[in-house]
């Protein structure tokens, strides 16, 4: 078992907001990580990861015995305080974890969204000609992660997936992998994703229903803090996020026009590691 005690930890914050409750943060943190380039048998590992990181619905602080059975415990803050939604209401932004592999002895970052699906928000945003065939939702959303100072980034990966559960096996849409992220550095990730809406009234779903970004850094050096923020942009009608970027002090999103579209933040997760 990966368990590991807790003590107080400094108050995590959102992006220009005020100070929220305490979170629990691990005694101690696991050894160096490896500082050479991934190989293709870790980078392998490293997509077996992320897909299955994919598979997994809201914060990841709340599947922590199933990351352990994959050899997976997170390093960063866990917030004893649930996950915080978006002003808009619609969609839900957990803050980004890190998490050491301890098969492959590396660290990652991964970031997660997903909308929330009693009500169906994307459906209202949906103007499709006919019903049972999918349509765009006006031009392409776009989800990515931004950090704090600058990281070794050595891999890497997204999924996208539609709302595909065990109670809902007529699915329209599964999971897909995007191959070219819009921004690739040592200051963050981000992906763009054409948004398509399958819009019939009963069974409706949204390609871009859940997604994960992870990324594969080289071990932060003792007594040093990371933040990592998330953003989520989504448009309809005649709008679509034409570009998105990051630096190490915000994020930059393009938008063809200024109407029909929002914008929505998450906390910052944070890793102070301590050896």
């Amino acid at each position: 078992m990966l368990g590991a005690a807790t003590m107080a930890a400094p108050a995590t914050t959102t992006e220009g907001a005020a100070t929220l409750d305490a979170v629990a943060k691990p005694r101690s943190d696991f050894g160096g990580g490896k500082s050479t380039p991934v190989s293709p048998r870790e980078r392998r590992s490293f997509h077996r990861v992320n897909s299955f990181l994919a598979s997994l619905s809201g914060d990841l602080g709340a599947h922590r015995r199933e990351l352990a059975e994959h050899g997976l415990q997170i390093v960063s803050d866990i917030p004893t305080i649930a996950p915080t939604a978006t002003d808009n209401g619609d969609i839900s932004l957990p803050r980004p974890y890190v998490l050491y592999n301890t098969q492959q002895h590396r660290y990652f970052v991964t970031a997660s969204f997903e909308w929330k699906s009693s009500a169906d928000y994307w459906y209202f945003d949906g103007n499709c000609s006919s019903a049972d065939n999918a349509c765009n939702v006006g031009g392409k959303d776009g989800f990515g992660f931004r950090f704090n100072r600058r990281v070794i980034n050595r891999v890497v990966e997204a999924a996208f997936c539609g709302r595909d559960n065990v109670g809902r096996n007529w699915s329209q849409f599964g999971c897909f992998e995007p191959t070219n992220p819009e921004e690739n550095s040592s200051q963050g990730a981000t992906y763009r994703a054409q948004d398509k809406l399958y819009e019939t009234v009963v069974n409706p779903d949204y390609n871009l229903h859940t997604g994960v970004i992870s990324m594969g850094i080289d071990v932060i050096p003792c007594g040093r803090t990371l933040q990592i923020f998330s953003r989520y942009g989504h448009g309809w009608d005649d709008t679509s996020l034409t570009g998105f970027d990051v630096s190490l002090s915000g994020f930059g999103m393009q938008w063809s026009d200024s109407d029909d579209h929002w914008v929505a933040s998450s906390q910052s997760g944070t890793w102070t590691r301590a050896c």
